[in-house]
């Protein structure tokens, strides 16, 4: 079964995302590391190989 919606952005927010706002029910979210030193955003991945790379992570 695929995760829900709140599973995702809790996960991401416990991974020290931001939610900056969107327009409609869309979100959008960046993390202080990229917003402080300028360094490029992570390319985009599903939903899949986030939960991998949080794995890996954790």
């Amino acid at each position: 079964m695929p995760r829900k919606v709140r599973e995702v952005i809790r996960d991401l927010q416990r991974a020290g995302f931001v939610d900056r706002g969107g327009r409609g029910s869309h979100r959008n979210f960046t993390h202080e590391i990229y917003r402080r030193d300028g360094r490029p955003l992570p390319k985009p991945m599903s939903g899949r190989q986030f939960v991998t790379a949080m794995q890996s992570v954790a």
